[in-house]
């Protein structure tokens, strides 16, 4: 599901491009966001291995980290999302709320609505 849901992210914003003429803050966002998720998944892999190995009483504090750092990570690639946007001439607001909202948001709270009900 994740990699259909960021297949199609990604279709989006690349139609999106296209459509509005901004195809490079649209090939800079798809960069950024892949850049993240590889180094979050480098940060990551350290913390799973521990996970799998140490004692029960270390878990909490590990899957705590583990989340602590995708928080981070996820403000770190909105700050940058937000600093394209700023960056071109016709700059928005509206539609710079309207995407993080729709794009950015949404997605996490679908989410966790889904891990809430498994």
């Amino acid at each position: 599901m994740v990699s259909i849901a960021y297949s199609a992210k990604m279709f989006f914003v690349k139609a999106l491009g296209i459509l509005f003429k901004m195809d490079k803050p649209a090939a800079t966002y798809i960069y950024n966001l892949f850049l993240v998720n590889i180094i979050l998944g480098l940060l990551l892999l350290p913390l799973l291995i521990l996970i799998s190995y140490v004692g029960h009483q270390y878990v909490p504090y590990l899957v705590l980290a583990s989340v602590l750092l995708a928080i981070i990570m996820f403000g770190y690639r909105t700050v940058k999302t937000v600093q394209i946007w700023i960056g071109l001439p016709e700059f928005s607001f509206y539609y710079l709320i309207l995407y993080l909202c729709a794009f950015e948001i949404l997605p996490i709270m679908i989410i966790a609505r889904l891990a809430s009900v498994i």
